[in-house]
């Protein structure tokens, strides 16, 4: 998501049925992770939800309420300063939640499954990340104002959204550290929240993480087409130079190096066809944390 304020607003987007199917699924699984897993063993998984969860066991105040009210002031930043569409659909999905949270405590469909804190921490983590992945993966917004936070600062830091979301939670998961009785308590909601996040990051990526491939290669025409058409990707050419080699006189030529981004599934497609063209070709595969524009069509999926 751009954090770079956004006046638009699709209203055909927000309600999709599709989109709102998938987000449902999210919340039935959120409502089932917190009512199964983290709130009855005291357990935390970062964000606000651990504070609505703190203020229940030591305020008695329900987490349905509390929930919505903590989120409320985050929504209204994203709404005014970073996307309209996305408050509104954070909106939605919060609402929504809170409503089943509320429907939950009030008819219990499901006792709590277990008192095992390592079961807990996982399992509890990992159905909390399916559900946050699917809204997120939906259109459907963030159940986590604190994730809104992360999104706004970007714009004045040199960290990533991702980065900075983590930075607040584990500050917000050690400054309560002394509110909880049982300290192992702690330790075993950082796993939890660990366990969320990498579950709801694969979910949303899942095999879309991208990766830059760069090219250099004296069959640089016969590669570029090949990764046009065959594997229909867009490309970037930069202009360059070899024959800069350490104990060899200088043979300098012109050269295009070619730029691809590609999925982690498409990676050794790619690779293999260069190299059946150009076995001597040069070529550097790099991780990409965030890409923003450009056309970054799928092959395989």
């Amino acid at each position: 998501m751009n954090a770079s304020k956004t006046d638009h607003l699709n209203w055909r987007n927000i309600f999709d049925l599709r989109m709102n199917m998938i987000r449902l699924i999210g919340i039935a699984l959120i409502l089932f992770s917190f009512h199964c897993f983290l709130i009855p063993n005291k357990f935390l998984d970062g964000g606000l939800t651990s504070i609505a969860i703190l203020i229940k066991y030591n305020f008695g105040l329900e987490v349905s309420s509390t929930y919505l009210l903590i989120n409320l002031p985050f929504i209204l930043l994203s709404f005014f300063k970073i996307d309209k569409e996305l408050a509104i659909n954070s909106l939605i999905s919060v609402v929504l939640l809170s409503i089943g949270s509320l429907m939950y405590e009030s008819y219990p469909l499901f006792n709590q499954i277990t008192n095992d804190k390592v079961l807990v921490s996982i399992f509890g983590g990992v159905t909390m990340g399916l559900g946050a992945g699917f809204i997120i993966k939906s259109g459907g917004g963030i159940i986590d104002g604190i994730e809104i936070l992360s999104i706004y600062t970007t714009r004045k830091s040199i960290f990533t959204s991702k980065e900075i979301l983590f930075f607040i939670n584990v500050f917000i998961l050690i400054a309560l550290f002394n509110l909880l009785d049982d300290k192992n308590e702690i330790l075993y909601s950082i796993v939890t929240f660990y366990t969320c996040s990498r579950t709801s990051n694969y979910v949303i990526s899942g095999f879309n993480d991208f990766t830059e491939i760069t090219i250099i290669s004296k069959k640089e025409p016969l590669i570029k087409n090949m990764i046009l058409n065959k594997f229909n990707k867009a490309l970037t050419i930069l202009k360059g130079e070899r024959g800069y080699l350490p104990g060899i006189p200088l043979d300098k030529q012109d050269c295009e190096v070619i730029v691809v981004i590609v999925t982690r599934l498409e990676i050794f497609h790619i690779q293999n066809a260069v190299k059946e063209i150009d076995p001597n070709a040069f070529i550097i595969t790099k991780s990409v944390k965030e890409i923003e524009g450009g056309v970054t069509r799928n092959f395989f999926i």
